[in-house]
């Protein structure tokens, strides 16, 4: 697992990073994470990505398919899943679908920010002022019987109900309904007291109407002071106050921290020109 530190306000505050370590053996047991008793799930087909290192340890997260442009296939997931050191734009990914049907893919452009800090309030306040993890990857053809869902980017978002769908590290699948709060245009997914596990990156969240309001990217936690917190959402009411990691009787656990489609939009934009 990556972890990733900042120094802001002079406090030192890592996101936990969310990147398999295993491949996937298919098998089928669905873990669900629910925040509500009832929620608008839809048919999705989950895809993996898997990378090789020099070293020839394996990296395995989520991706998600977004469509067609110039004659490429275009496929998204986290920066932080394809991109170290040893990463150069010739390097060669697979894709997996939920049949273990694979796909050649190209790293074609990327962007990984993560502006976080700490204010010293009572309670100490989590702020993300910027979350944007995003990989590019084009593939030329798909292969005959490539199990894929079309999917749309938001174009506004709000705090709203959610749906995820993946498959884990270890090839198990899972699910989750979630509500939401925002900062800005970063968004957070409240579970049901669990956090978003290993290879959880680069999966995509949907709200009702199925159009993307970003990807998980970091699990609900953070490392502060060198220990490893669990963030809460506060609330007066039903209103959304602050994120932070001081429990309290209104608080509800964060799952996962999302980059939001916004982001995913301008590096698009960037790459292919106004399309997005």
């Amino acid at each position: 697992m990556k972890r990733l530190l900042y120094l802001i306000l002079s406090t030192f505050v890592s996101l936990i990073l969310l990147i398999g370590c295993k491949s996937t053996d298919n098998k089928t047991i669905e873990t669900v994470y629910s925040y509500h008793t009832a929620c608008h799930t839809f048919e999705y087909n989950p895809l993996q990505i898997k990378y090789i290192n020099t070293a020839g340890k394996n990296t395995l997260s989520s991706a998600f398919y977004l469509g067609k442009k110039n004659n490429k296939h275009i496929f998204i997931t986290n920066a932080h899943v394809v991109v170290n050191k040893d990463t150069n734009y010739n390097t060669r990914y697979r894709i997996y679908d939920k049949h273990s049907h694979k796909l050649n893919v190209q790293l074609v452009a990327h962007k990984e920010i993560h502006q976080v800090k700490i204010l010293t309030t009572t309670p100490e306040t989590f702020i993300a002022h910027q979350i944007a993890d995003i990989a590019i990857l084009e593939a030329d053809h798909l292969p005959e019987g490539f199990a894929l869902s079309a999917t749309f980017l938001a174009q506004h978002t709000k705090n709203t109900e959610a749906f995820a769908k993946g498959i884990g590290f270890s090839g198990h699948h899972w699910k989750g309904c979630f509500a939401t709060v925002y900062q800005g245009d970063s968004p957070f997914l409240l579970g049901d007291g669990k956090h978003a596990i290993k290879s959880f990156s680069g999966t995509p969240v949907f709200n009702p109407n199925q159009n993307i309001i970003g990807i998980v990217t970091a699990s609900g936690h953070i490392i502060h002071n060198g220990k490893e917190v669990p963030l809460y959402a506060n609330f007066i009411g039903n209103k959304f106050t602050t994120v932070t990691f001081k429990k309290g009787p209104t608080s509800i656990a964060v799952f996962a921290i999302l980059t939001p489609t916004s982001e995913i939009r301008k590096l698009l934009n960037e790459t292919y020109g106004e399309y997005f």
